[in-house]
């Protein structure tokens, strides 16, 4: 049976592994551990290659969102998510356009500097008596931003998380809200990679949909792991993993 699995997906036993690993890691962080999903864009490039791994991301994402939403459908601020759609969508149309137009290492480039001017935003707002969220031109650059680069590497979560916080949200208003804003967001870019990108077709849809136990799992573990954490700690484990996001970006664009 497993050897029948393997040779569907074409992978090694260890690569199916990873993507078994990968799958329980975005469960955990669409229910609360944000920060453990950090690894998986890199172990997934490296399965698939940067721009290819784009499409199954997406989809493993788009699963683990429905278990965010059921968790956290009650602490939703949905004003917040309407005053980034517009301009969320608009980012992820430049997205489609300049994504078929440059090389892997370009691709992956733009990703590690998007995330670097996430962590630029967080640093700046470390400050609470700047409040920049609070200006209209910054909540539309950030929505810009959240679309490009989500629909270049599934790697919004960063900026997305900063200016969540920035906003004053508690945790589970945080978590409910980022499950559902990604949702919506995510659904919105699958006709893009199917029909523009290639990067997802019936295979890849039937590799995501044999992980799903393994999303389900790394759900549960999140939803009643982030339970046990406080206000305080929940933000500094966000924020620390931000900065780790884009360390372990830049390290595997100087590789190379």
């Amino acid at each position: 049976m497993m050897d029948y699995i393997y040779s569907i997906y074409s992978l090694s036993n260890n690569n199916f592994l990873l993507l078994c690993f990968c799958a329980v890691l975005i469960g955990m962080a669409k229910t609360g551990l944000g920060g453990v999903a950090v690894p998986v864009i890199a172990i997934m490039a490296t399965i698939f290659g940067p721009k290819e791994s784009t499409g199954i991301v997406l989809l493993l994402m788009i699963l683990a969102d429905i278990f965010g939403v059921y968790f956290y459908h009650s602490d939703v601020n949905v004003k917040i998510i309407k005053k980034l759609s517009i301009t969320t969508i608009f980012g992820i149309l430049i997205a489609v356009l300049i994504g078929s137009l440059i090389n892997e290492q370009i691709f992956a480039l733009i990703l590690g500097i998007i995330i670097i001017v996430g962590t630029l935003i967080m640093i700046v707002n470390l400050n609470n008596k700047i409040k920049i969220v609070k200006n209209n031109f910054v909540s539309q650059f950030i929505g810009i931003l959240s679309g490009f680069s989500t629909m270049i590497g599934n790697a919004a979560g960063p900026i997305v998380s900063i200016y969540f916080l920035t906003l004053g949200l508690n945790k589970k208003k945080f978590l409910g809200t980022t499950a559902l804003f990604f949702f919506f967001v995510n659904l919105f870019k699958v006709p893009f990679h199917v029909f523009f990108w290639g990067t997802i077709n019936l295979n890849i849809m039937f590799q995501a949909m044999f992980m799903l136990p393994f999303i389900f799992i790394g759900a549960l573990i999140g939803y009643y792991t982030v339970r046990l954490f406080s206000e305080a700690l929940f933000k500094k484990i966000i924020i620390f993993f931000v900065i780790l996001s884009t360390i372990q970006l830049f390290i595997k664009i100087f590789n190379m």
